[in-house]
């Protein structure tokens, strides 16, 4: 072939090669136009399925952040959280709508991203700020390592030991002593050290203590000061936590979410009336998903640090998150009020104030 070609004239093979390269690129620039086309209409797919959730995640988000913001105000307004049974209809309204709430803005983020699978990342790339959100959102929620460092440093309290400095040898050994609780529980059949007998309980705190001074290189606890503080420990070990795994917070959007066929969008959240019936007779899987929502709520006292729970931090974490997104959507496009002024500004407030606290 290449000897054949070399035994044409100079004029023929330059034309040849002329010809040859008006071919390819004309290839080139038609299936250049293409992908360029094609990724142009996947971006501004992605931006209107943006679009047509923004504005109800958006008063979603202004909900919640006024009902959290309300809870953390240190006014005593988060009494509710802490009421009795039987509440009274003023307190019982305030815990429901708590979780109606939480459950709404997790039914339009699930519905939105239901709606986003069906498009490829290049054509969501421009949103990133959202969707980094989003997840963030989604990690304040099902996050676990500030459970495990406050059980760590708790202990350290307890027993009175020096605290590591290392942030990455704290998480290590907070982590450490995650699983060694958990395989403590295993063999002893249990669910929790509350579960545990007497004598259990002391091999526990006896394993745990070891392990600790051994990683942290510091004097061992003696028998007395482990027997003297065996409760205080096991409740410590067993700090009360309640997170919403990622696929929990996908079961909590699918049961908040039905498919419509009225307006632009395919999905929609039910209201809360259907919440509240479905509070007064769930079915059995509603039944877990509301159960999950409402152990983030019972009980927790948010004014106070209370070192055998876990939770006040959590929600805080969830406020924090949710004050966040408010910005990030009231940045989303300027030409629509999707959040309003005096929220989004608050919501800055908050940013600033807990990023100080920290």
């Amino acid at each position: 072939m290449i000897h054949w070609f070399s035994s044409l004239s100079i004029q023929v093979q330059a034309a040849a090669i002329g010809a040859a390269a008006s071919i390819l690129v004309g290839i080139v620039r038609d299936f250049g136009a293409k992908w360029w086309v094609d990724r142009r209409e996947a971006r501004k797919a992605a931006e209107d399925v943006y679009r047509r959730y923004a504005e109800p995640l958006s008063l979603a988000l202004t909900s919640l952040f006024w009902r959290l913001r309300e809870t953390f105000g240190g006014d005593g307004r988060a009494y509710y959280l802490l009421a009795q049974e039987p509440r009274n209809s003023f307190d019982d309204y305030k815990l429901r709508s708590t979780y109606y709430r939480l459950a709404a803005v997790l039914g339009w983020v699930r519905a939105l991203r239901r709606e986003l699978s069906f498009f490829r990342l290049e054509g969501r790339r421009r949103l990133s700020a959202v969707e980094d959100a989003i997840a963030n959102l989604e990690v304040s929620l099902a996050d676990g390592h500030h459970v495990e460092l406050q059980r760590l440093d708790g202990l350290f309290h307890i027993w009175h030991l020096p605290r590591l400095t290392s942030g990455s040898q704290r998480l290590a050994l907070a982590v450490d002593l995650e699983i060694c609780g958990r395989r403590f529980l295993q063999r002893a059949s249990a669910a929790s050290p509350s579960d545990l007998s007497t004598d259990q309980q002391a091999d526990l705190c006896s394993e745990i203590a070891q392990l600790m001074c051994s990683q942290a290189q510091l004097a061992p606890v003696s028998k007395d000061v482990l027997a003297e503080t065996r409760s205080d420990v096991v409740r410590q070990i067993g700090i009360r936590q309640a997170w919403l795994y990622r696929d929990w917070q996908a079961a909590a959007g699918d049961l908040m979410i039905h498919e419509t066929t009225v307006g632009n969008r395919r999905f929609e959240v039910i209201g809360f009336g259907d919440f509240e019936s479905m509070i007064m007779a769930p079915t059995e899987a509603q039944f877990r998903v509301l159960c999950r929502i409402a152990d983030l709520f019972d009980q927790v006292d948010v004014d106070k640090k209370d070192p055998f729970d876990a939770r006040p931090a959590a929600l805080r974490n969830l406020f924090q998150a949710t004050a966040n997104m408010v910005k990030i959507m009231s940045q989303f496009s300027p030409s629509e009020a999707l959040i309003d002024a005096k929220t989004s500004e608050y919501a800055g407030r908050v940013l600033q104030k807990l990023a100080s606290d920290d």
